[in-house]
C-alpha cells in the first residue's frame, strides 16, 4: 500500500504540471494497483467522472494523442474520438478489427520513434 501512497503523493505534487495524457497514465497505474476511482478522486480532490474521462481519452487513436500532446486537440476531443472509434468498431468484422490493431501497432512504433526518450 505504501507504493500506492507514494504514487498518489507524487501525482498530487505534479498534477498541475502534467498534461492530461500523462495524468491518465498515472491514474491508470494507480487504478490497476487496486484503488477505486472514487477513492483516488477523493485523494486527488477531483471527481471520479474526471478520472474516467481522462482514462477514456488515453484510449484515443495514437494520431489524436500526438495532436493532443502538441496542444492541437483537447481532452474532450480525445474523449469524443474514443466514443467514435467504439461506435465504428461495433460495425466492423473481426478481420477488420485485427487489421486495424496491426496498423495501430505499426503507427505506434513509428510515432514512438519521433518522440524524445523520457
Amino acid at each position: 500500500m505504501t507504493d500506492t501512497s507514494f504514487a498518489i503523493a507524487d501525482l498530487q505534487s505534479r498534477w498541475h504540471t502534467l498534461n492530461d495524457l500523462d495524468r491518465a497514465q498515472a491514474i491508470k497505474s494507480i487504478y490497476q494497483s487496486g484503488m477505486s476511482l472514487r477513492n483516488l478522486a477523493s485523494r486527488l480532490n477531483c471527481s471520479p467522472s474526471l478520472l474516467t474521462h481522462l482514462l477514456q481519452a488515453a484510449q484515443a487513436p495514437i494520431e489524436d494523442q500526438v495532436l493532443a500532446r502538441q496542444g492541437e486537440l483537447s481532452t474532450r476531443a480525445l474523449w469524443r474520438a474514443v466514443k467514435a472509434v467504439g461506435t465504428r468498431r461495433i460495425a466492423l468484422h473481426p478481420e477488420e478489427i485485427a487489421f486495424e490493431r496491426e496498423r495501430t501497432a505499426v503507427q505506434t512504433k513509428l510515432i514512438s520513434s519521433w518522440l524524445p526518450a523520457p
